[in-house]
C-alpha cells in the first residue's frame, strides 16, 4: 500500500499545481493582457486617425474600473475607462447611464457604455465618429478575449 501511496504522490502534486495555475494564475495574467492590449490598440488606432495626443494615467478605482487613460489633443479630452467583466458598478451604469464614484456620489462618470468599457468623448474631439468606431471593435475584441 505505502508503495502505492509514493508512486501517486508526485502524480497528484503535478496535477493538483497545475489545476491552481490553470483555475486561479492564468485568468489573471490573460485578464490584464486583455486590458494592456485594448489600451495599446486605441493609442494604435489614435495614431493611424493621425491623431497627435497627450496620454495621462487616471485613478480608475474611482469609479471602480480596472484601468483609465485620457488622451488630450487639440485641448480636447477623451476618457478611456475598462472595467472587469461582472463589475457592479459598470451594470449599475449601464442601467443609470453613470457611474458615480465610489467615495463621493457627486463625481459621475457619464460616457458610451459598451462591452465593459466607457468611452468619454467631447463632441468636437478630432475625428469623434471614427473613434467611435474603433471603440466599438476594440470593446468588443476585449470582451471576446477574456
Amino acid at each position: 500500500m505505502k508503495k502505492i501511496v509514493k508512486k501517486l504522490i508526485i502524480p497528484i502534486i503535478v496535477v493538483a499545481l497545475f489545476a491552481v495555475v490553470y483555475f486561479f494564475i492564468y485568468p489573471i495574467f490573460k485578464l490584464n493582457n486583455a486590458v494592456n492590449n485594448i489600451f495599446q490598440n486605441f493609442e494604435n488606432g489614435l495614431t493611424n486617425l493621425n491623431i497627435e495626443y497627450q496620454k495621462e494615467a487616471l485613478d480608475p478605482t474611482i469609479f471602480g474600473a480596472k484601468k483609465a487613460y485620457s488622451y488630450t489633443a487639440d485641448e480636447k479630452v477623451l476618457k478611456l475607462y475598462v472595467f472587469p467583466l461582472n463589475s457592479s458598478q459598470y451594470k449599475e451604469g449601464e442601467k443609470n447611464g453613470y457611474i458615480a464614484s465610489k467615495d463621493n456620489e457627486d463625481i459621475q462618470l457619464y460616457g458610451i457604455f459598451y462591452n465593459n468599457c466607457v468611452l468619454l468623448i467631447e463632441s468636437d474631439y478630432p475625428n469623434n465618429e471614427q473613434i467611435l468606431t474603433l471603440f466599438n471593435s476594440l470593446s468588443s475584441d476585449y470582451l471576446h478575449s477574456l
